[in-house]
């Protein structure tokens, strides 16, 4: 018999997912009392109280640290709130796309995963805790503001702290925690290792993923670079040589509003429907759900299809490479065929990482007094606040330029895109109010 405990506690006010969850750095979760517990609690909350006794829980993470405390935390706190059914990764490993997957096949109720996907891991990184629903997609925002509701008032949790769960594996196996200290990002600035390999021309194909396997990037050989807006389009054009669509069909098309225009192009050529949606899975999740959604991506390196309700990197790759023993050409032709049939979207989007909330938050106030101007009417420029920080704020600035002139589409898209780089900074004064001389990372 496992005995239940009830542990009083004190609310905390900062518990409000965003796009992907609850990050804050580790040492939050280690240094303030009953942190992790709370959020816990107010996860297994939402999950109602008769569904408990025959609903499955399932959990899994990157590996990065502090998660096998978190899992053992979310097995006791599971256990006497009711939930009679976890399914927990192997030694607590789990990809995002795979917890959605399964998820979705065992008919859970949800799942808890704990990542901060591309941020940096290890005792003085990040740690986060996302909830997923049944569908296998994440919390939609009637979901997440109810977790924080719940958090705001918490006065108690229960949890069963003599329950253990032996997560290790038979016989021996290594995992590298905490990606060396790195941010497992698949990107060019922190995947350079990859881009240096890839540049020496002795490989035609590499690909990078982020800790728990939802992002990607795809390379050519000598490092050519397709950024993840054409990399979503690219598929969609060949939509056909993907075993999966041809039994499913394709209901439709999706981007993020700040992800590039190229499968727009796409879409209207093929006569596709397109669909443009705020920032977060969760919305490509409801288009899915409603059947009218197959491919969709954005521009921070998430591609994916109705096939689970996550982001999957590692089917983005597989895509391509079907695409690849489809069309017999390297990356770097199928990018310019496409160009040249499409037109091209010159994209690039800066990243200020970490920057003083109160000042990136004046500054987007301003932005939106400055735009309500006549003398903006119908020019675009698109900054944003990203949610998946856990320290400060994120700044990011995207620059879209559609041009299908055929002595242009080859050139360098920041060279194309300097000049609209320069109005944005001008107009926003993003580096006088941040004190940054330039970005953290350009895509």
């Amino acid at each position: 018999m496992v005995n239940i405990t009830t542990v009083k506690t004190k609310p905390y006010t900062d518990q409000k997912p965003g796009t992907s969850g609850l990050r804050k750095r580790v040492t939050v979760f280690q240094q303030n009392q009953h942190y992790a517990e709370n959020f816990i609690q107010s996860i297994i909350s939402v999950i109602d109280a008769a569904e408990r006794q025959t609903a499955t829980l399932v959990v899994g993470g990157d590996g990065r640290f502090f998660m096998k405390d978190a899992i053992q935390l979310i097995v006791q706190i599971a256990a006497a709130n009711g939930i009679n059914h976890l399914v927990i990764g192997h030694n607590g490993i789990m990809s995002t796309p795979a917890v959605s997957c399964v998820i979705r096949k065992m008919k859970a109720v949800g799942g808890i995963i704990l990542t901060a996907s591309h941020n940096p891991g290890g005792p003085s990184g990040d740690f986060g805790i996302k909830y997923n629903i049944s569908s296998g997609g994440p919390a939609p925002e009637g979901i997440t503001n109810k977790i924080f509701e719940i958090s705001k008032g918490l006065q108690e949790y229960h949890i069963c702290p003599e329950l253990k769960v032996d997560l290790a594996t038979i016989g021996k196996q290594t995992f590298e925690e905490d990606f060396g200290g790195h941010h497992p990002d698949p990107n060019l600035t922190y995947a350079a290792d990859l881009v240096n390999t890839m540049k020496s021309g002795d490989y035609d194909f590499g690909a990078a993923f982020d800790g728990d396997g939802d992002r990607n990037m795809v390379l050519g050989k000598h490092g050519f670079f397709v950024n993840p807006s054409d990399s979503v389009a690219v598929i969609g054009a060949n939509i056909t040589s993907i075993p999966y669509f041809k039994k499913t069909g394709v209901k439709g098309l999706a981007r993020s509003m700040p992800t590039s225009g190229a499968l727009d192009n796409v879409a209207k050529a093929l006569k596709m429907q397109l669909y443009e949606t705020p920032t977060g899975w969760k919305f490509f999740g409801n288009l899915m759900d409603a059947g009218k959604l197959s491919l969709c991506g954005e521009e921070s390196f998430g591609t994916g299809s109705d096939h689970i309700r996550e982001k999957d990197g590692l089917w983005a790759v597989l895509a391509w490479l079907s695409i690849l023993a489809t069309r017999k050409q390297s990356v770097e032709e199928i990018m310019k065929d496409h160009w040249q049939k499409f037109g091209r979207n010159f994209f690039t989007r800066y990243d200020y990482e970490e920057v003083d909330s109160d000042s990136a938050n004046k500054m987007m106030k301003d932005l939106e007094t400055q735009m309500s101007d006549p003398s903006f009417v119908g020019k675009q420029i698109i900054f944003r606040l990203s949610g998946t920080g856990s320290a400060g704020a994120t700044i990011r600035l995207y620059i879209d330029s559609y041009e299908n002139d055929a002595q242009k589409i080859f050139q360098d898209p920041q060279v194309m895109l300097a000049p609209l780089v320069d109005i944005a900074l001008k107009v926003s004064q993003l580096h006088e109010r941040t004190g940054r001389t330039g970005p953290t990372v350009i895509t």
